[in-house]
């Protein structure tokens, strides 16, 4: 199993859809600076609950601001979407909240959060797997994704 296609709108660098396809093996990202290989990073260590101080919050600061200076508002939502591929027959039956019902050896995972605070001042997102975004959520499936953030 591995990340065949991230899907990332309203974080940070990103406004549009952005859609990343990965291959099976090691992935490298090579860029400018400012070109968005950080904001690729942080886009599947939010969705996977992953950072180096344990934390998975989403700041009204993550949320895409344009560069021009006539439109300074973000964007009202973030949305990070990924697809797992080639998943074997156990992954299959773990996984079966998630799985594609055209493709049954896809998984998908998403993520979305609306740009306005709780009287906490956090930002509440939903995180789900499927195509449902209703069914119950199972944070042990996420948990047994092994996500290791190597900062450079």
């Amino acid at each position: 199993m591995y990340i065949s296609k991230l899907n990332i709108k309203g974080f940070r660098f990103f406004n549009d859809n952005f859609t990343l396809s990965l291959n099976k093996g090691l992935t490298v990202l090579v860029g400018e600076n400012g070109s968005g290989k950080s904001t690729v990073i942080d886009a599947i260590r939010l969705l996977l609950g992953e950072d180096e101080y344990n934390r998975s919050g989403i700041s009204i600061n993550d949320f895409h601001r344009p560069f021009s200076v006539e439109s300074i508002t973000p964007t009202a939502n973030i949305q990070i979407n990924c697809v797992f591929d080639e998943l074997d027959g156990p992954e299959q039956i773990a996984y079966l909240p998630w799985l594609n019902p055209d493709n049954v050896n896809q998984a998908e995972l998403h993520l979305e959060a609306i740009n306005k605070e709780d009287s906490r001042g956090r930002i509440r997102k939903n995180v789900w797997g499927g195509t449902s975004r209703r069914g119950i959520f199972e944070w042990e499936l996420v948990n047994s994704i092994n996500c290791v953030y190597l900062p450079p």
